[in-house]
């Protein structure tokens, strides 16, 4: 059984996740860990996307990002391209 200490490391290792409930990118500082799991700080919520290292569609060089979303919003566009359905420019200058 998992404990608040691993569930720090995971924010650690993390650095980053999506709070469904609040719908915006969570850092780390805006995470607890409890017993129970993972938690936005701002609305309580365990709701939260995992972040996952995706090539994403809307990064400019052709390398892996760590996506807040875990790559949850990458599709088949209508002329066969990877896009992405949320637009968030995330870590891009």
């Amino acid at each position: 059984m998992k404990t608040a200490k691993d569930y720090n490391a995971l924010i650690s290792d993390w650095e980053y996740c999506y709070c469904v409930n609040c719908n915006t990118i969570r850092y780390g500082a805006e995470l607890t860990a409890t017993d129970q799991g993972v938690k936005c700080s701002v609305c309580g919520s365990y709701d939260l996307e995992v972040p996952a290292w995706v090539n994403c569609p809307q990064e400019m060089k052709n390398v892996a990002v760590k996506c807040p979303r875990g790559g949850s919003g990458i599709i088949k566009g209508k002329r066969g391209e990877n896009e992405c359905v949320y637009y968030c420019s995330f870590r891009h200058a």
